[in-house]
């Protein structure tokens, strides 16, 4: 499994993409704000299949020694699609194996970042963090 490969710094967003997650139990969404929309269950039932086991080797935290560039984890504190706690997890096991991450933690925003204020600042800090580690656009 490859993260951008060594040489790219990764941002990730925490998104529902195939990881083993705490609100999907054999199949069922006991967590989040997916079980409120048939689409949405069904959705993760085909995006993700119902195995526990399979979708926990998939959990980026679980190849956190395996990622070598620098992260930057964007976290809504209400978040419902994918709760904080499993950047908490992203971010501990990145601590853990010597590649923490820069955290931007917004505790009153959900799965995007709406207010307008606090999206310059996360737009700003990315730029940022992406001019640190690969450079800034030369025009």
């Amino acid at each position: 499994m490859t993260f951008l490969g060594p040489q790219l710094p990764a941002i990730v967003l925490m998104t529902a993409m195939r990881t083993a997650m705490p609100n999907v139990t054999c199949g069922r969404i006991t967590r989040g704000d997916i079980q409120k929309s048939l689409w949405g269950v069904e959705m993760v039932k085909e995006m993700l299949g119902n195995d526990e086991a399979e979708l926990a080797q998939y959990s980026p935290a679980n190849f956190a020694d395996r990622i070598k560039a620098k992260v930057m984890l964007v976290v809504g504190g209400q978040d419902e699609r994918v709760p904080p706690a499993h950047a908490d997890k992203m971010r501990a096991a990145l601590v853990k194996h010597g590649n923490a991450p820069e955290w931007l933690y917004y505790r009153s925003e959900g799965h995007g970042i709406h207010n307008e204020d606090t999206r310059l600042e996360m737009l700003t800090k990315v730029v940022g963090f992406l001019d640190a580690n690969i450079g800034a656009a030369k025009n």
